[in-house]
């Protein structure tokens, strides 16, 4: 799946308050999903180097080291920060009913404010 969102839609201060180290990075539409609970964005910092941002929920059945290291195998972890920001969650029925017009029929999903890994890494 593809991402599409920016970071400014999950948490709730600019992610520069965050981190730092993205003050003047420019976004390279590089962005991706790892499983259902971790997302990334790519940056170009100030002095050229390419970074992902990534942003994992801290869930009890979910893997982040394993989806960190999926990123780019053998990248640099730069930083790496505990933040809230605000998590979807769906929970979808194999067999149901689909109504014209439905994006994700047979899906329920809400959100919330949850516990996130949030860091970057260098590939």
């Amino acid at each position: 799946m593809n991402v599409t969102s920016g970071p400014d839609l999950v948490f709730d201060r600019p992610v520069t308050d965050i981190l730092p180290a993205l003050g003047d990075a420019l976004a390279t539409g590089r962005n991706g999903r790892i499983g259902n609970e971790m997302v990334f964005w790519g940056y170009r910092l100030r002095d050229n180097r390419e970074v992902n941002l990534f942003a994992c929920a801290v869930l009890e059945d979910a893997d982040c080291e394993a989806r960190i290291s999926a990123i780019c195998p053998g990248g640099n972890e730069l930083i790496r920060v505990e933040e809230p920001g605000t998590v979807r969650h769906m929970n979808c029925t194999a067999i149901g009913v689909a109504a014209p017009g439905d994006i994700r029929p047979n899906c329920t999903d809400f959100e919330s404010s949850d516990a996130l890994l949030v860091g970057l890494m260098q590939c």
